[in-house]
This record gives C-alpha cells, structure tokens and sequence, in this order.
C-alpha cells in the first residue's frame, strides 16, 4: 500500500503506525505539475494501481457568503474542488482497467448551515465534477466514484467522548474496501455514508 501526504513526519508516523506495511510518498496535488511529479514517484513503486482513494480538502473560516472575500471563495474552491480534479488527472492513468478511483467528499452539498455556505458550495461541485469524470471516463476501464460523508467522522483520539451514533474512521475504511471488493452493489458514481448502520452494506438511493 502506497500512502500519499504533503507531510513527510505525518507520514513517517502512519508507516510506524502500520508496522511498515505502507510505502510513504511525500507530494501535493495542489497543481498539474506537482500532482504528475507526485504520480510519477508513485509509479516508482507501484506502475499500475488497483486502487485511488483521494481525500484532500482544506478546512474554512466560517463565513456568510454574502459578506465573504470573492477571494477567499475562489481559495475555496481551489483546494477543495480543483485539487480534486488535478488529482484525478494525475492518478487515473495509472489504474488498471479493473481499479477503482474513489473520492472522499462530505455530505453538505443539499444541506444549509449557518456561515458555512462556501463549504456546501463546494460539496455541491464536487459532486458533480465527479459526475462527469465518471462520464468522461466511461469505458475507459477503471470506475470512478465519490463517497460522500454525511457524519462526522470521529477520531481513534477522541472515541472516550464520541457520539456512538457517529462512524468511525476505520469503519470509512471498511466501507471503502467493500466497495472495492464488491463493486456491483455500489453503483456510482455518487456514493454516500450517513450512518454506522450503513458501512459495508450496499449502496441505496441517496
């Protein structure tokens, strides 16, 4: 397993953590050209993936979008929509025609919350940039979907106070890993996780 961060001490924690069952690659996709310098260090290892799971976002300031920067908007949509896209150009080369490309997106994209209009903006987007990547991409080989997060994903570190309602984030995991290994009772190309209940189990309208 390959796992990919702009953080080479993160990372070098996740190889310890895993007993070095992870090959670390120390990259960005927050452009074409370091998202194909960090797929090419990637082939290195690894030419031809069976899999590409992507989770990149950048947290906001809370905001009223009719009083935000137009400024801070486009930042925004930079990095929690475009590098999704860069990264999806990057990374889709290298699957094999039975691999799966997933994106990890939350669960805003219907839903209204106080000063966080940019980030359900950009969760409707993503949506549907995976939906024509999907289309794009169709009989090209490998299958293309996003997983949105409807919950709040809880921390191993803060499991003593968690909600038992709330996933966990080895049960995101495991619910990645079905798909992957049953991709037939996950058509996409829109996914979504809204409970424990759900994780592993097949994929119903949304």
């Amino acid at each position: 397993m390959i796992a990919v961060a702009r953080d080479p001490e993160r990372l070098s924690a996740l190889v310890g953590e895993c007993e070095g069952e992870v090959i670390p690659v120390a990259g960005s996709v927050g452009d074409d050209a370091s998202a194909l310098a960090l797929a090419k260090a990637v082939a290195g290892h690894q030419p031809v993936l069976d899999a590409v799971i992507t989770s990149v976002n950048a947290p906001p300031e809370l905001a009223h979008v009719m009083t935000q920067p137009i400024e801070d908007l486009v930042e925004l949509f930079r990095h929690n929509v475009m590098s999704h896209l860069i990264a999806a150009k990057a990374f889709l080369p290298l699957l094999a025609p039975t691999g799966h490309y997933i994106g990890l997106g939350g669960g805003m994209a219907d839903v209204m919350v106080e000063r966080k209009g940019g980030v359900s903006m950009c969760q409707a987007a993503l949506r549907n940039l995976f939906r024509h990547i999907a289309l794009e991409n169709a009989g090209r080989g490998p299958t293309v979907k996003e997983l949105m997060l409807y919950s709040l994903i809880v921390d191993p570190a803060d499991e003593a106070n968690a909600d038992p309602r709330q996933v966990r984030a080895d049960e995101v995991g495991d619910h990645i890993m079905a798909i992957v290994n049953q991709p037939d009772i996950f058509p996409g190309p829109i996914l979504a996780l809204k409970s424990r209940k759900q994780v592993g189990q097949p994929q119903r309208d949304i």
